[in-house]
């Protein structure tokens, strides 16, 4: 039975979209009404000062040469009340207006008690209702500000900035005396209409025409790194971003996304912020009166914090939830001013800050045409190199397995030049699945029968060697059976039943779950998911388990069975990942699909070419492009996927320096084992010390470097103790994890001893862990870095007086070239 095609749908749709976008895009188009604007550049010609005077200064500004302040040489004064209050003749009117807002930029730097307020009068000045406030607030950069001023329409206003210190009332701290701090500075101070002029959708900006499309405070437009091409955005190019920073880049006018189908922000960062900073992606839907996260179900994955990324990322963020409004987009880097610093006692702490390039507002996925071929790229290797194998995937757009092609159907670019000769021949690897199914409650047991059934029978068809696993879903996730190549033990995992409670639907977290299951297993791995409804209960978001898929570099193919799904998302998690969607109309097509599946998979192609990037000026690290083209006839199709070079034979001299006196240098094939860090207790890498609480952890990232393979990893002597400031903690009060990125090591603290430093008594855990780094964490090595995090569980019997404290004394790493 054929399966129903919803290539024809999805073009439709998007094609109406378009039309429907570009429509919204003419009547958004238009000039904003400005009804008054300052920057300052002719003084305080329209402005009234009194207390302790504002001043124009050319100083610092957000704009051109001049901006506002209340205190421009330094902290205002104690019993400060400075005012700045627009003159009577220059009120503004809005009786006509339609949805007024006032604007302005400013750096405030305010204490606890003292004030920064925003003020409206409409009786010419006699008296005045704040509109707006500020307190115990510091920001070192430029940041916008948008306030309602839709009710006050009914008379002519005038606008007043008003700091006023409480002479030391409330200064946050008892004993503490009066504190002043570094004021208020204001530039660009508008009043005018809401944005009219709309962005049209979809919209990409890769920097390379300037910063047309943002309006921003202190973020700049560099050319000293990019990701794509030669320009980039960066909230602090020469040096860390200062401490307080609140640096705003905006988009400059409203994008419309009532026209899109799936719409989803995406972009490519370098990100460097310390505990306690951030760096905020979020949405307005009220022309930057309010912001909320990018994507407000799932807030966490568009805020960034504790991190050090020096290589280019992407991010996919789901922007679906805001299709009913035109929305702004802002980029805000934001440094807590040392309050979260992790460390007590330690100096306040900034880091490098954030470079963003390639932002597009697009939709997910821009569907295939009738005739084309579907080509996805699902691995590459380079590790006979100069041999390059890639493994591709080729289905028509229905998903049927393009068979019976060889090396004439097959065009192969690295870096934009084609290469030849290449090889083409059906890939012989074995197959591991993670098969994720649909148990919620809207799947009747008629459709639990036929899927059941569809499942063992893709089971049956595994050759020898194929491995599977079994995940079920519903309002939670339950792994029916993990990982086996035994075929009777996944098919009674099939019809095993599961004690999942139905009324809801996991989606999102049975496709990560079965992610992570499956990263593990070598190439030829893929995820299938089935489900007949939408999302509802899920932790994760689909944009989450598309890059989850991406990193790890598995397809997952999708299966909707019936009509009540939301297609626009499973047709975006494949085609996203490196699989295919599949529409079942009825249950009784899932045997069908199954088998299509199961065809695809048995028709991967290996391509094989020869390249050279692994000369003599190769490196691991570098990023290279893998294009391929497949054609049959009229139908044709293409893929593109990014990967890394192998190691090059060049050797590295003195890879680690004279900081722990010796050089290194490796050719192919050479293995080197030495110590990259060796500290004493008496000076350790790094301490952390806390009020002991039931639970803590920490976590630590070290940083290697090389630019070299790193095959395998001790961590020596690597010492944990609880502060024994009462002489009663045991051994046996404490639970000592061991993370290295992200994955736990078993048993990595064996040993409990007790030792003397500083004369404190502590308790230690020791123990000579031999850690293996594959996949990710592999990566993260080879890119500079490897974190440690230590978690610490059932601190029992501790009494408060005690700490935590955290230091290795060795850390042994073996370096291999190959």
């Amino acid at each position: 039975m054929k399966t129903k095609s919803v290539t024809t749908k999805s073009t439709v749709k998007f094609a109406v979209s378009l039309v429907c976008c570009l429509i919204l895009g003419n009547a958004w188009a238009g000039a904003t009404t400005v009804y008054f604007s300052e920057d300052f550049e002719q003084g305080l010609s329209r402005w009234g000062v009194g207390g302790d005077a504002w001043r124009v200064t050319d100083s610092f500004y957000r704009s051109a040469g001049h901006c506002a302040s209340d205190s421009p040489q330094g902290d205002y004064a104690l019993n400060a009340n400075s005012i700045m209050a627009m003159k009577v003749q220059y009120r503004v009117n809005l009786a006509s207006s339609v949805f007024p807002i006032l604007s302005f930029w400013h750096r405030i730097g305010v204490g606890k008690g003292d004030y920064g307020y925003v003020e409206i009068s409409r009786d010419n000045g006699f008296t005045w209702t704040a509109v707006a406030f500020f307190t115990d607030t510091h920001r070192s950069t430029w940041s916008r500000e948008r306030v309602d001023l839709s009710a006050y329409k009914a008379s002519p206003i005038l606008i007043r900035f008003r700091l006023r210190d409480d002479g030391g009332r409330d200064t946050g701290v008892v004993g503490r005396p009066p504190t002043v701090s570094a004021g208020w500075d204001i530039d660009d101070v508008e009043i005018r209409e809401v944005d009219a002029e709309a962005l049209a959708f979809p919209l990409f900006d890769d920097f390379e025409s300037g910063m047309g499309n943002w309006i921003s405070g202190d973020w700049q437009l560099t050319a000293s790194y990019a990701r794509s091409q030669t320009h980039s955005l960066t909230d602090s190019n020469n040096a860390n971003y200062p401490q307080h920073a609140c640096s705003d880049l905006i988009l400059a006018h409203p994008i419309d996304l009532s026209s899109s189908v799936y719409p989803v922000l995406s972009f490519w960062h370098r990100i460097s912020v310390g505990q306690g900073d951030f760096g905020y992606v979020e949405v307005s839907e009220d022309g930057g009166l309010s912001w909320r996260a990018a994507d407000p179900t799932h807030p966490g994955q568009s805020a960034f914090t504790d991190l050090v990324s020096a290589n280019w990322a992407p991010e996919l963020i789901d922007l679906s939830a805001y299709k009913s409004s035109p929305i702004l987009i802002r980029f805000r880097l934001r440094d807590d001013g040392g309050r979260n610093i992790g460390v007590v006692g330690s100096p306040p702490t900034v880091s490098a800050g954030w470079d963003i390039d390639d932002v597009e507002v697009r939709e997910i996925v821009y569907p295939p045409l009738e005739h084309s071929l579907i080509v996805q790229i699902v691995g590459v290797d380079t590790s006979d190199c100069p041999t390059v194998r890639s493994t591709v995937l080729v289905t028509d757009a229905s998903g049927e397995a393009a068979g019976g092609l060889n090396a004439t159907h097959f065009s192969v670019y690295e870096n934009g030049s084609k290469q030849t000769p290449i090889a083409v021949e059906l890939s012989r690897s074995r197959v591991c699945v993670s098969l994720a199914l649909d148990y919620s409650g809207s799947m009747s047991p008629a459709a639990i029968q036929a899927l059941e059934t569809a499942a063992k029978g893709f089971v049956e068809v595994l050759r020898p060697g194929d491995c599977g696993e079994i995940i079920k879903f519903a309002k939670g996730v339950e792994v029916m059976q993990e990982y086996t190549d035994d075929r009777p033990a996944l098919l009674g995992a099939v019809q095993r039943a599961t004690t999942l409670e139905r009324s809801a639907t996991a989606l999102y977290d049975a496709i990560d779950r079965a992610l992570s299951d499956t990263a593990e297993r070598p190439s030829g791995k893929a995820v299938i998911v089935l489900s007949d409804g939408r999302d509802n209960h899920s932790q994760q978001s689909a944009t989450a388990v598309i890059a989850h898929a991406r990193a790890e570099g598995i397809p997952i193919f999708t299966i909707g069975l019936g009509d009540e799904i939301d297609q626009d998302v499973l047709i975006a998690i494949a085609s996203q990942t490196g699989g295919i969607y599949y529409s079942a109309p009825t249950a009784h097509d899932l045997v069908a699909v199954y088998e299509k599946i199961a065809g695809t998979l048995k028709t991967q192609y290996l391509v094989t070419y020869e390249t050279t990037i692994c000369g003599a000026d190769s490196s691991a690290t570098a990023e290279h492009e893998l294009r391929i083209e497949v054609s049959r006839g009229a139908a044709y199709g293409q893929d593109t996927r990014k990967f890394h070079g192998p190691v090059t034979n060049t050797p590295m001299v003195d890879v680690v320096g004279d900081k722990d006196g010796f050089g290194l240098g490796l050719w192919t094939g050479d293995e080197y084992t030495g110590f990259f860090d060796k500290r004493q207790s008496a000076d350790p890498v790094f301490t952390d010390v806390h009020p002991v609480a039931q639970s803590f952890s920490y976590s630590h990232t070290v940083a290697i470097p090389v630019d070299v393979l790193v095959s395998a990893a001790t961590l020596r002597w690597l010492t944990l103790g609880i502060q024994d400031g009462d002489s009663q903690v045991k051994g046996s009060d404490t639970d000592m994890r061991l993370f290295v990125d992200g994955r736990e090591v078993p048993g990595a603290f064996d040993t409990v001893d007790q030792f003397h430093h500083n004369g404190t008594a502590w308790v230690s855990f020791v123990g000579l862990v031999e850690i293996p780094l594959t996949g990710d964490a592999l990566h993260a090595v080879q890119d500079g870095q490897v974190e440690i995090r230590i978690e610490i569980h059932q601190l029992g019997t501790i009494s408060s007086t005690d700490a935590v404290a955290f230091d290795y004394s060795e850390l042994e790493v073996k370096f291999s070239s190959r």
